[in-house]
C-alpha cells in the first residue's frame, strides 16, 4: 500500500482465501471488488479476523487482505486477537491517512472498529447483516454504538434490531448484484426447482427435499438441484433416498460462484426455506438470474417482482406448483445494484466519496457448460 494514498479499513470475520474460493461470502467479495473498481485511488484493506486459516497477507478483488488466522477461537484467545488487530490498525493509521472503518456484523469486528474510532477520532460504521440483529447477540449492549453509525442490510433487520436491542439503525445499506456476472445469452430453463446455501440446520433444506417429493407427485419428471455443502449433507441425501427422490435431486456440493449463477439462470423456481434471513444474497442472485423466488421471509417492506413470500410451510407446495405450471419468468429482476451499495457507503466517508473513478469490471462471460448428474431413467 502507498503511504500517501487514503486507506479504507474493512473488518470482517472472513473473506475468500483466493479467487477460487468464490463460495465464501460472495456478497462481501462483490462489495469489495466493486468498491475497489469505483475508487481506484483509495487503498482498501480487508482485515479478516477468523478465515482464511493463514497468516500471509495477499491481494484479491483489488484490495489488500490481512488474515489474522483467528480460527473462531474464544475466550482469552479471542480477546488477544482483538487486541492484536487494534494495535495493527493503530500502527497503520500512523503510517497512512485512514478515511474510516466499516465493520461487518455487530460483533467482535465492530468492537475493534469502535475502539479504533475512539482512539483516533475517525469514523466507524457497523453493518448489521443477519444473526447479529437477534436478541442472543450481547455485543450491542456492551458497545452501544450510536444509531447514526449503524447500517442495516434490510428493513427487516432494522426492525429486528430495534425490537431486540431498542435502538433503530439510522441507515439502510441494501445488498446489490452485478448484472455482468450472469452469462449471456441465458441458457434454457431446464431445472424446475433449485435451492442453494450452506447445508446447516438454520437453512432447513429438509423442507426443500420434502417439497420435491410432494411436487413430484404431480410433476413426475421434476428436476431439482441443491447446491452447497455442510454438516447436513448426509442426512439430506438419506432423506431424499427415503422419500424416493434421490434420482430427482442433484446434490452438487460446493461450486464456484459463476457455476451457481449459471444454474440459477437455468432454474424456473428458486426455493429458500431458511428460518431466518437478513437479506438473502442467493435470493437476489436468483431474481437477477430471472427465476421466481419463493421464501418464508421477505426482507423488504414493499413487494419485489417475482419474489413470492409464503409464511406457512403448508402453502409452499401450492405456490411452487402454481409457478411451475405457469409460463417461465420472462426477464431478470434487479432491484438493487452493487454500484449503488458502494456509492451509499462512500457517502459516509467524505475522503472516499470524492475519489470515485469507475473502472470496468470483468463479467461472467458466455454461457458456462455445467452438466448435472441426473440418471437417464428416473425411478417410477
Amino acid at each position: 500500500m502507498n503511504p500517501k494514498r487514503p486507506l479504507l479499513l474493512l473488518l470482517t470475520p472472513g473473506f475468500p482465501a483466493s479467487a477460487d474460493d468464490s463460495a465464501c461470502l460472495p456478497m462481501h467479495a462483490l462489495f469489495v471488488r466493486t468498491l475497489a473498481a469505483h475508487y481506484p485511488s483509495v487503498d482498501i484493506l480487508v482485515v479478516a479476523f477468523q478465515y482464511p486459516y493463514r497468516k500471509e497477507d495477499y491481494r484479491l478483488h483489488g484490495a489488500a487482505v490481512l488474515p489474522m488466522n483467528g480460527r473462531n477461537g474464544r475466550g482469552l484467545f479471542a480477546w488477544k486477537l482483538r487486541r492484536k488487530v487494534l494495535r495493527t490498525l493503530l500502527r497503520l493509521a500512523s503510517q497512512q491517512p485512514v478515511v474510516g472503518v466499516l465493520s461487518f456484523w455487530y460483533a467482535d469486528c465492530a468492537a475493534v472498529g469502535e475502539r479504533f474510532a475512539q482512539r483516533t477520532g475517525l469514523p466507524h460504521y457497523c453493518w448489521i447483516l443477519g444473526q447479529d440483529a437477534r436478541a442472543a447477540n450481547r455485543w450491542p449492549a456492551r458497545l452501544a454504538i450510536p444509531p447514526e453509525r449503524l447500517l442495516a442490510l434490510s428493513p427487516f433487520l432494522k426492525s429486528e434490531f430495534m425490537r431486540n436491542h431498542h435502538r433503530v439503525p439510522a441507515h439502510l445499506l441494501l445488498p446489490g448484484i452485478d448484472p455482468a456476472l450472469f452469462a449471456a445469452p441465458a441458457p434454457p430453463r431446464d431445472i424446475h426447482l433449485m435451492a442453494a446455501g450452506s447445508l446447516i440446520p438454520l437453512k432447513r433444506f429438509e423442507r426443500f427435499v420434502q417439497l420435491v417429493a410432494r411436487a413430484r407427485q404431480q410433476l413426475p419428471e421434476l428436476r431439482a438441484v441443491l447446491a452447497g455443502a455442510g454438516p447436513e449433507e448426509t442426512r439430506l441425501k438419506a432423506l431424499a433416498l427415503q422419500l424416493g427422490v434421490d434420482r430427482h435431486i442433484c446434490f452438487t456440493g460446493v461450486l464456484p460462484q459463476p457455476d451457481v449463477l449459471t444454474l440459477m439462470q437455468r432454474t424456473r423456481v428458486f426455493v429458500h426455506p431458511s428460518s431466518y434471513e437478513g437479506f438473502s444474497g442467493v435470493c437476489m442472485e436468483a431474481l437477477a438470474a430471472g427465476a421466481h423466488v419463493v421464501s418464508h421471509f421477505g426482507a423488504m417492506e414493499t413487494e419485489v417482482p417475482q419474489w413470492h413470500i409464503v409464511p406457512e410451510n403448508d402453502r409452499l407446495l401450492g405456490e411452487v406448483l402454481r409457478l411451475l405450471k405457469a409460463p417461465p419468468p420472462r426477464a431478470p429482476v434487479q432491484p438493487f445494484l452493487m454500484t449503488d451499495t458502494v456509492r451509499t457507503i462512500a457517502s459516509f466517508f467524505p475522503g472516499l466519496a470524492a475519489a470515485e473513478e469507475v473502472v470496468d469490471l470483468p463479467g461472467n462471460g458466455p454461457e458456462r457448460e455445467l452438466p448435472l448428474k441426473f440418471p437417464d431413467e428416473p425411478r417410477a
